[in-house]
């Protein structure tokens, strides 16, 4: 203390002034920093990437009626140049800060081609095969679910990788299979465990160990009761009826039917509650458009008109949990605090159960069908906290672009007004984009670190842009999430 320095403590990323700043260089840093968060509240990037600060003062210039010289401060007190503040050493799961005001490689607004192929770099050069506890940096969940699962893990990133076009990698896959042998998924689900590792495998031609995840899977089943798509019920009957085709066993399908009937015996159940809890997470992975994907996939296995009906059921029950903000949208409502648009709790997940059922039944559901419109208004926000796939932009953008494919008729936004919109959104994730090894990465789950998985990081987002961008891909590209057009587009043959 004898230098007349005091100790700082803890600080907010985005916010906490570099380490040569002392006394009121401090606090003028926090106070230029929330002057820029008021506009563009993206600071925790900055704590990986501080050259991001000019182009977020840029954005905010060109966006708002500012008062002269407002940025000026902000931008003095931010800059990281000629005042000797070093940018963060860059560790193996963050962002390489480069040269102040240094550009991506590739912008997925303007340069796809190049963007999409940085973003698969990105991923590759990422990967840690001599770890034992994960291969791609993602969110902190697959140390708790396990690293090797579609939502977190690596069969998610394999997924991605080999859906889009950039191939499969034999390396990555004997590592996969070594985890999964050794340290088999501990959770069930699609998304989160052993129904969605057995599918990816079993795409992949390893029919021997995803035989061993199918039979653990099985023998799981009557202890499960959730009947989210995520991890529960709705997932593992989607992935059954996948494993059916794939595999060439009926008995699965057979399976689904039953997980099926489980899934609407509960629905029938939560049509008499009406507590919050049930409302807030409505959505795809989590409430009960979830549950109506995999009913629409029984209809259009078994032709049976009730699946259907079920799936109308569900898709209405989530409905009752959204709200129409003041911009005319329609969100779900999270209490008293936020309405949210996500693919995962949101809008944009009720959105694209909605429009497949209206493939299924525009009559029927017209009334529901009317509310589209609105959901996909949700998708449209310009601003979007987290760029990812479940809970980010990433989401509204697969939807839109799903939606665009799959709508006809009763169900159809205006394919212009979307079409704008994706633009917008794909523009807009430079917001977010950062450089990983010379090549382009996205942030994760709060904008804390980078991630490549599925569901927060760049692999959700390389394929989110894809679905939008690439009229060529091979689809269904997520089971339950992204179907394949053919199927929902097989008009009414069993609507009654």
């Amino acid at each position: 203390m004898s230098s007349g320095r005091w100790l700082r403590g803890l600080g907010a990323p985005g916010f906490t002034a570099p380490a040569d700043r002392t006394g009121r260089q401090v606090d003028r840093y926090g106070l230029a920093a929330l002057r820029l968060f008021l506009f563009l509240p993206l600071n925790a990037i900055l704590a990986m990437e501080p050259a991001k600060a000019a182009q977020y003062l840029a954005a905010i210039e060109h966006r708002f009626p500012l008062p002269a010289g407002y940025t000026d401060a902000v931008r003095r007190e931010l800059s990281s140049a000629g005042d000797g503040a070093a940018a963060t050493p860059p560790q193996h799961d963050t962002a390489s800060p480069g040269p102040p005001g240094g550009a991506l490689v590739a912008r997925i607004g303007t340069d796809w081609a190049g963007a999409r192929d940085s973003l698969v770099e990105a991923v590759l050069l990422s990967a840690t095969p001599a770890r034992v506890d994960r291969l791609f940096p993602g969110d902190v969940a697959q140390f708790a679910s396990g690293a090797t699962n579609l939502a977190h893990g690596a069969a998610g990133v394999l997924h991605v990788l080999d859906a889009v076009g950039a191939g499969r990698f034999a390396d990555h896959e004997q590592w996969l299979l070594g985890a999964v042998t050794s340290s088999p998924p501990r959770r069930p689900g699609l998304y989160d465990g052993s129904a969605g590792v057995a599918w990816l495998l079993q795409r992949f031609g390893h029919h021997e160990v995803a035989t061993a995840e199918l039979d653990r899977l099985l023998d799981s089943l009557p202890r499960v009761h959730d009947t989210s798509l995520f991890g529960g019920l709705a997932g593992i009957g989607t992935a059954l009826l996948e494993l059916a085709a794939l595999r060439g066993q009926p008995q699965l399908a057979e399976a689904a039917a039953t997980v099926g009937m489980r899934v609407a015996a509960t629905l029938d159940v939560k049509a008499r509650e009406n507590t919050a809890a049930t409302r807030t997470r409505a959505g795809l992975l989590r409430g009960w458009s979830g549950p109506a994907m995999l009913f629409l996939e029984l209809h259009q296995h078994t032709g049976d008109a009730r699946w259907a009906e079920r799936a109308e059921q569900a898709v209405v029950r989530d409905l009752n949990g959204c709200v129409t903000t003041p911009d005319a949208t329609l969100q779900v409502s999270d209490g008293d605090l936020r309405t949210l648009p996500y693919l995962d709790v949101g809008s944009a997940g009720i959105a694209l159960a909605l429009a497949r059922l209206a493939t299924v039944r525009p009559h029927a559901v017209a009334v529901a069908v009317a509310s589209l419109p609105a959901l996909l208004r949700a998708c449209e926000a310009e601003f979007v906290v987290q760029p990812g796939l479940f809970a980010g932009r990433a989401g509204l953008v697969a939807a839109l672009a799903a939606v665009r494919r799959i709508a006809t008729g009763p169900a159809a936004d205006p394919e212009q007004r979307i079409t704008r919109a994706l633009d917008r959104h794909l523009d807009r994730f430079d917001w977010h984009a950062l450089r990983y090894r010379g090549q382009l990465a996205f942030p994760g789950n709060q904008l804390l670190r980078l991630s490549m998985d599925l569901a927060t990081g760049s692999a959700g987002v390389l394929l989110a842009a894809s679905t939008a961008l690439d009229d060529h891909l091979p689809i269904p590209l997520l089971p339950g999430v992204l179907p394949h057009p053919a199927r929902a587009a097989d008009p009414m043959a069993a609507v009654p």
